[in-house]
């Protein structure tokens, strides 16, 4: 009766080693699974990231507009700087006139070049001077 007794524990001690091997061997395919799922997730995200080269044409790019962007600015800001000054003389030079003080008034026109006026410009340019003129012949 001892190997009849000993058969029964002997069977399900190897069912109990077989159940435990599946269950380790299905856990660690539902492992491999989500692995391979996440593997794939990062390998997409990676293909979108630019590669170091890309993102340094990128920003060349970039830094040669904004340089030739700022080239342009500058000129333009100097043409205005330049507009201004002539403006500012002008009415100067007519406020002085309008105080009879026709000494500052013609030193405020001295710097300005009637070539480089506009069509305004001049006109309010060639009126100080002819009032300056006028007011001097008298």
């Amino acid at each position: 009766m001892d190997k009849n007794t000993n058969k029964p524990q002997q069977n399900r001690s190897m069912f109990l080693y077989t159940a435990l091997i599946f269950l380790v061997a299905l856990i660690l395919i539902i492992i491999a699974a989500f692995g391979n799922t996440n593997i794939n997730n990062l390998r997409r995200n990676a293909e979108q990231i630019p590669t170091t080269e890309e993102a340094t044409e990128a920003a060349d790019d970039e830094l040669a507009v904004l340089a030739n962007s700022l080239s342009s600015l500058q000129a333009e800001n100097e043409r205005l700087s330049d507009e201004l000054g002539t403006y500012t003389a002008l009415i100067d030079a007519y406020v002085f006139i309008q105080s009879d003080r026709l000494d500052e008034a013609e030193t405020a026109i001295a710097n300005i070049s009637p070539d480089l006026l506009s069509e305004s410009q001049l006109i309010l340019y060639n009126q100080i001077t002819e009032t300056i003129n006028e007011r001097k012949d008298k």
